[in-house]
């Protein structure tokens, strides 16, 4: 039964917080409401809702009762499902309305800044909620003051993953703002985020923020670089990638190809994009990039293709335009009649959709995707046209002068030369400064069509100057860039001019070339492998040259083998071919080898075959290999002198790589041994055959790549370590594998040993040392018998955990480290945390994901697998032959519980490896002494399940200690005490005490017992 009353409280609270129109029927849906009853829902003042179900749930109602009772979390969650209902049903005006609710409340929600856990949850999805919103071409009024909140929130939990990403978020909101003073200050926000997702460094991050990265060079006009973030992704997993962000990725290098000429370059990229949105069923995202794909297929001559795009985008629908489909896909169609001198018919192909959005109380982004517009707006003009928009054409223009957008600076200030040539006269001083700055903004963003454009107006400029040879040789290089990428359109008023005048673009040089290669090669993420290092090296080369692939081959008794390609999903059996015969000739040669690829399409891709010697010496030999039609101003600069710069670049780079690749794998060993964690290669797999084991390691595998906290469980001798190592192999994270055992580190020891300490901090203090936290950043921290810990210990790891920030021991200079956490008990924490033994934030802190490793009593079908895969292992180790089980001990392995699990299963193989005489070989179960025929049986007093496990030498040593020390119920002095029994001195008894945490295990409870009645 639904409470008019509230609802209609409700609905008032929703008409107050929205910035645009929201009408009954919107307003109905949002609240859960049928349309009929939308006028029951007016008429009623703001007013807080009780804690009661008045609404039915994903709707704004259930969010609302959340939020007024200070459940900011479950509020988000609940707006968030309301949202992306909305979105997934095509209602996008009501989620427009739902945004703009919730963003507003959220903006003024007093979030418990003392209560971590609720802050981190209300950030995550406060940025989800952000994220939702990018599809959508509206400056909202509650946008920019939420991302600032949620920065603030970032800053209280000293989150710097936060802090940069919601840096690089503020400066999107240039996507749609037009404010020329906050667009500069968003623009330094974002710079600031690069450098702080630089300075973080792991290749997560930046492949989660690559899509903004991209933006940001885009609107720095460092088109190159925008480009090699899509290479350097595009062949990435899935699960690698923000979804939220892959469409900005994707159409912002497309757009920078764009602007270079490179048509099919955008085109090939935005056609792989629209594939994966699709296997994703993303429709806005797949909209988005069709919408680029018709400007780039436009300006590339393929119009059918365009039209196609264009229509399936529009159709025949009615609604306003409410996303970046909508509004591109006009801007393109309203480009194509201007460019065919359509005017009228562009103009109104402009305005249809604009006023209906108009109407509708929304405002347009401005055109930093789409600086044609400007050109739009100024031949609407000249038409005699209103303005299609709020602002006038002088307006528009003051504000892209403003821009921190290069190209939409460029393009204004030629717009602005043309406007003052056209109201001035050509020979205007001011019309000719203009245009040489514009010309002045392309070329260093080397915007080849751009640069044609700004080159056709200062030929006109010049020969109204009577200036003749300026105005040939500017019409001279607008004709040659024509002629490689199609466009512009060529004027009539121009084919005088160039007569007489080569039409030949300036060559890239050699050092230019480079420069790009360079520039690509600074974007490449970490290098986990070497196979990605050689990846990333065939993405900046196919962005520098434009190629579509590319293969990375080693020379092995002279014939190549191949290490590494890139390029399209769809195998191309010949191409490969065509590349291992290329690589096979180089070697020979012992030059580089350059082949014609294919027949010449068109002036602006040149079809190409090259093969590059790299002689890394000692590191082997290899032989780089790209294929394509590549850049026509990059195939003109192909030289004898640029491939051997190439050689030795190439050749440089991956020596130096494979010498620190090796270096580095001497330095991981060395801190595994260490820590005390240092398996071999034969010890690290994870066998198995139980369906509940491939059940768990689907989930390992799911949770590897999030960057999440993750607590395993179960009893010993599972293989726990196991399972936390492939968490962090599989986690894509560049730094090592660190393993610690607080539970066996004296309290006193701590921070040398997990801080590390400087030279002369203390006295032995001879070198400086890097603490086990500093060796694991950008790695994975594995805390091994977690429920161990010491209390004293768990203070002290609780605030590293919480801050990822600590001081060497005498340091000034406060040291961050980025790892993954991952720790393992063999204890039931919840049981720990009620005795008050564990600290419960520290156990909410571990226990964001657990996983439970079942024991082996729980796969049975694993007990003979695993024994005859340790016989073999066994045998191979100890050089004896192996005789397989007999049937009456697979019986016997297969009834036996295995209490101390695969460990267990693993030393009884070993012993029948070392026993081979089945009359000396024990049965599976414990067997802790080897005792003689003659000596005399062990004292009845020994604890049982001691040994039950099979404990190593040091474990029987600490747990004797912990039995003694609790049959003197704790006193260490005296001929009763614990020193007297095991004869060493006090000072070793105490530092066994502190290093166990005896005593505050213990203490309480001997006390207890020495003060009760006898």
């Amino acid at each position: 039964m639904r409470d008019w009353t509230l609802l209609r409280a409700a609905a008032a609270r929703v008409l107050d917080a929205v910035d645009v129109e929201c009408d009954g029927a919107t307003l109905a849906r949002l609240l859960g409401v049928a349309e009929a009853d939308a006028p029951r829902l007016a008429g009623a003042a703001p007013a807080p809702v009780p804690d009661v179900e008045f609404g039915a749930p994903g709707t704004l109602a259930d969010a609302l009762r959340h939020y007024d009772q200070g459940r900011f979390p479950e509020f988000l969650e609940a707006g968030l499902a309301c949202l992306r209902s909305l979105v997934r049903d095509d209602l996008l005006m009501a989620a427009r309305c739902a945004y703009a609710a919730l963003a507003h409340w959220l903006r003024k929600a007093r979030v418990p800044t003392d209560r971590r856990e609720v802050c981190a949850r209300v950030l995550n999805a406060g940025l989800e909620l952000q994220q939702e919103m990018l599809h959508f071409p509206w400056r909202a009024r509650d946008a920019a003051p939420l991302y600032y909140k949620l920065r603030a929130l970032a800053f209280v939990l000293g989150d710097t993953r936060s802090l940069g990403l919601l840096d690089l978020a503020i400066g999107t909101l240039n996507i749609n703002g037009r404010s020329r003073r906050k667009a500069l200050f968003h623009h330094q926000v974002m710079r600031r985020g690069i450098n702080t997702v630089n300075a973080l460094g792991d290749s997560d991050i930046l492949l989660h923020s690559s899509g903004m990265i991209c933006f940001y060079y885009f609107v720095e006009g460092k088109f190159t670089r925008a480009i090699n973030c899509a290479y350097s992704a595009m062949y990435m997993p899935d699960n690698a990638l923000n979804f939220n962000y892959e469409r900005m990725l994707y159409s912002y290098a497309a757009l920078s190809a764009v602007h270079l000429g490179e048509y099919d370059v955008a085109v090939n990229m935005l056609h792989l994009a629209i594939e994966r949105s699709r296997k994703r069923e993303q429709w806005l995202d797949m909209s988005s990039l069709r919408a680029i794909l018709a400007l780039a297929c436009l300006l590339g001559g393929h119009e059918d293709e365009a039209f196609e795009h264009i229509d399936g985008i529009l159709g025949m629908r009615a609604r306003p335009a409410l996303t970046y489909a909508d509004v591109l896909a006009s801007r393109v169609l309203a480009y194509y009649h201007h460019l065919r001198g359509r005017d009228r018919a562009s103009y109104v192909c402009y305005t249809i959709w604009q006023k209906k959005a108009q109407d509708k109380g929304l405002t347009h982004s401005n055109y930093i995707s789409a600086p044609f517009v400007l050109e739009l707006l100024a031949a609407y003009e000249r038409a005699g046209f209103d303005p299609p928009g709020e602002r006038s054409l002088d307006q528009e223009l003051e504000c892209c002068l403003a821009s921190p957008s290069r190209l939409l600076h460029g393009v204004g200030l030629r717009v602005s030369a043309e406007k003052t040539a056209e109201e001035r006269g050509g020979r205007d001083e001011a019309a000719l400064e203009c245009a040489l700055e514009s010309l002045a903004v392309f070329r260093a963003c080397s915007a080849s069509v751009e640069i044609a454009k700004t080159q056709i107006l200062l030929a006109r400029l010049y020969r109204a100057r009577g200036d003749g040879a300026r105005a040939g040789a500017a019409a001279a290089e607008a004709w040659a860039i024509h002629s490689h990428c199609g466009q512009p359109p060529w004027p009539d008023d121009m084919n005088a001019l160039r007569d007489g005048h080569p039409a030949e673009r300036p060559k890239d040089g050699e050092s230019a070339v480079l420069r790009e290669l360079f520039q690509a090669m600074r974007q490449q993420y970490a290098w986990e492998t070497d196979e990605a290092f050689f990846r990333s090296l065939l993405y900046a080369l196919l962005a520098t040259f434009g190629a579509e692939r590319g293969g990375v081959f080693r020379a092995e008794d002279g014939e190549p083998r191949l290490v590494a390609d890139a390029g399209p999903v769809v195998v191309d059996r010949d191409a490969a071919s065509r590349r291992e015969d290329a690589a096979r000739e180089a070697l020979r040669r012992g030059r580089a080898v350059l082949r014609p690829s294919g027949a010449q399409t068109d002036a602006v891709k040149t079809p190409a075959l090259l093969a590059v010697v790299a002689d890394a010496e000692e590191q082997g030999r290899y032989v780089v290999c790209l294929e394509g039609g590549m850049r026509a101003r990059m195939a003109s600069a192909l030289s004898e002198e640029l491939f051997s710069l190439l050689e030795h670049y190439l050749a440089a780079e991956i020596s130096i790589h494979l010498r620190r690749s090796s270096a580095w794998e001497d330095r991981i060993r060395s801190a595994a041994s260490a820590a005390g964690h240092s398996p071999g290669p034969s010890e690290t797999a994870i066998l198995f055959r139980a369906r509940c084991m491939r059940d768990l390691l689907r989930q390992v595998d799911m949770v590897a790549a999030r960057d999440t906290t993750v607590l395993i469980l179960g009893e010993s001798g599972v293989g726990k370590e196991l399972v936390a190592r492939r968490l962090h192999e599989r986690s894509g994270r560049s730094g090592e594998f660190v393993g610690v055992n607080l539970a066996s580190t004296p309290d006193e020891l701590f921070e040398s040993e997990f801080y590390g300490h400087e030279k002369g901090s203390f006295t032995g203090a001879h070198y400086q040392k890097r603490g086990l936290f500093e060796l694991a950043d950008k790695g994975t921290l594995f805390i091994d018998e977690a429920g161990d810990i010491p209390p004293r210990l768990q203070v002290k790891l609780l605030r590293v955990l919480q801050e990822k920030r600590f001081l060497r021991v005498g340091g000034t200079r406060t040291l961050t480290s980025d790892f993954r956490l991952v720790a393992a008990t063999n204890r039931d924490l919840e049981a720990e945390v009620r005795a008050g033994r564990f600290r419960e934030d520290l156990y909410y802190r571990l226990s964001v994901v657990p996983l439970r490793v079942p024991p082996l009593r729980e796969r049975p079908e694993d007990v003979l697998f695993l024994a005859e895969h340790f016989l073999r292992f066994f045998a191979e180790r100890h050089r004896v032959a192996v005789r397989p089980f007999d049937e009456a001990e697979r019986a016997a392995l297969t009834a036996h519980d295995w209490p101390g699990n695969v460990r267990e299963l693993k030393n009884y193989v070993e012993r029948c490896i070392l026993l081979p005489d089945p009359a000396r070989r024990p049965p599976p179960g414990p067997h802790p002494v080897f005792v003689p025929e003659a000596s005399a049986p062990l004292p009845a007093a020994r604890p049982e399940g001691l040994f039950t496990d099979m404990p190593t030498l040091a474990e029987v040593e600490e747990r004797y200690f912990e039995y003694v020390y609790r049959r003197a119920e704790g006193k260490v002095g005296g001929k009763d005490g614990v020193a007297a029994r095991l004869g060493i001195s006090r000072t070793t008894a105490y530092a066994l005490i502190g290093k166990l945490g005896l005593r505050e295990r213990f203490d309480r409870r001997l006390v207890a017992r020495r003060e009760s009645p006898s």
